[in-house]
Order: C-alpha cells, then structure tokens, then sequence
C-alpha cells in the first residue's frame, strides 16, 4: 500500500511520476519556449495598451543614455575626486534599478517594483549620505571588499573549512585601517556613527539631513520586501503602484541634480542637460497625473 513508505513502495511511486511525466508533458525545451512566447505576448500586450509604461520605458533610456555622456566625457576622461567616482557609480546603480522596475511592470510583477524600489530609495539614502560626509568613501568603497571576504569566510565555516592566509590578513588588514566591526553592514559609517549599535539605515538617513517624503512609501516597501500578512495577502495593480513610479522619478531627477552640482562642465552644457532631464521627467509625471486623475 502506498501508505507505506519501504523502499519497495518508493520506488513505485517513483516509477508512475516518471511514466506519468513523460507521457502527458511536453519535451522540456518546447515547454519553456511555449512560456517564454506566452510572457512576451504578454508583455508586448502590456506594453502596447499602456502610455504610462510606454513614457516610463523612454524616460528610463534616455536617463541612461545622458548619465552615459556624462559619465564619458565628464568623470572617465577626467580627474575627478573619489566623491565624483563614487556618485557616478551610485547613480548608474540606479538606473540599473529603474530597467528592473520597468521589466518588472511590463511583466505584471507590481509586488516586485515595490521591492525595487524599496532599494533604489536605499541607494540615494546612501548618496546622500557619502555627499554630506566624503570622509566616508573612502571606507565605502573598501567595504565591498570586506563585505566579499566576510561572505567568503562564512562560506568557508559551512564547509568546515579554514580561510585562506591571504583573506584572513585582509580582515585584518580593513579592521586595522578602519575599525573593529568594519565588517558589519554599514561598518563603514563608523566615523560619523561611532555607536556600533547606531550603525543602521535610519541613523544613517537622519545624518543625511533627508525631508520625510519618501518614509511613508519605504515604509510601505518593507512591508512587500519582509513576508508579513500583508505582502501575502496583498495584490498591488498597476494603478496602485504609480506612486511608486512618481517616487522613482523624483530620486532620480535629485540624484542627476547631485551629478550637474559635483561633476565640472561648461555652464552651458550644465543647463542644457538639466533642462533635457527636468522635460522628461516633468512629460512623464504630467504622463501618471493624467492617469490617476482618471
């Protein structure tokens, strides 16, 4: 009886899954083409029917394609402090970001653009942070390596085996230079946040000197991003999550302002690229206004 688990019974059942897969599913290649064709009709249907992801879409191109000049020609090119490197780096990240919000919407994931944008909220939080106090890019930038062979060492403990030598001089090496707990999260902020337990992101928001516009909707993310009642039992549409796409649009558009403050260009150049940025953002918000109201 298949209530009994032996071995015998076990390879029963093991044996009719198998039949049973290969007599009524397709070969798997022609399954996942069918899916694959199935989401980018999908998609393509989306797309088609929907001016706000048809502006959003452009809007992000062309973010990405100014941040491109100006990263080629201003900061490449040219010598530039490690704040102006760092910011630039920040900024690409979130454009990066934004193509994941907007594959995620084209493809109907609207849980997901929360969470993405529960991100791209973190990464200006973090700019902001590193624009108030440069004294931290430094540790910063050190910290991605600290952060890779912490992971390394931990990696190493699961598999009950020893660091390497030259790792471990590293550890060494980054808490000598910096501070004992470096490898924590946020263990580069230590010499602005000297309390080890402060070291967070809302300490770290509330150095940044931030107005609270963007907190209630962050809030809200954290909700979809942890597995709460309400991320589980929650459906965001399209309509609910055009805040989130205002709130994208309005970091952006200040991470760009940051970009036009730092990096040196001829002023003519600075307003010309500024009104460029500030048309299309302004275009697509009128874009989301329009449908809301509706």
């Amino acid at each position: 009886p298949l209530n009994v688990f032996d071995d015998s019974s076990i390879s029963i059942v093991q044996k009719y899954v198998v039949d049973f897969i290969n007599s009524h599913q397709l070969p798997i290649k022609d399954c996942a083409e069918g899916l694959f064709i199935g989401k980018t009709t999908l998609e393509h249907n989306n797309l088609n029917s929907n001016p706000i992801l048809q502006h959003y879409s452009f809007y992000i191109e062309q973010c990405k394609i100014l941040f491109k000049h100006i990263f080629d020609k201003y900061v490449r090119e040219k010598k530039n402090s490690d704040f102006k490197t760092c910011l630039s780096y920040l900024v690409s990240n979130s454009c990066m970001l934004l193509t994941s919000i907007n594959t995620l919407l084209i493809s109907g994931c609207y849980q997901s653009v929360i969470t993405e944008y529960r991100t791209l909220y973190e990464n200006y939080i973090i700019l902001s942070f590193l624009k108030k106090y440069p004294e931290s890019i430094e540790p910063f930038n050190d910290h991605f390596y600290m952060c890779s062979i912490s992971l390394e060492k931990e990696l190493s403990k699961l598999k009950n085996e020893e660091l390497s030598d030259k790792n471990a001089q590293k550890i060494k090496k980054y808490k000598d230079k910096y501070d004992e707990h470096f490898d924590d999260d946020y263990g580069w902020t230590y010499k602005v946040i000297e309390k080890r337990k402060d070291r967070n992101l809302e300490t770290i928001f509330n150095e940044s000197n931030l107005s609270n516009a963007f907190t209630l909707l962050y809030k809200e993310a954290c909700k979809f991003t942890h597995s709460t009642s309400y991320s589980v039992l929650f459906r965001p549409d399209f309509n609910y999550v055009l805040r989130f796409l205002h709130a994208s649009i309005e970091i952006i558009k200040k991470e760009f302002d940051l970009i036009f403050e730092e990096v040196k260009m001829p002023n003519k150049d600075k307003m010309l690229l500024h009104s460029f940025m500030l048309y299309i953002s302004d275009s697509l918000l009128i874009k989301i206004q329009e449908n809301t109201v509706k």
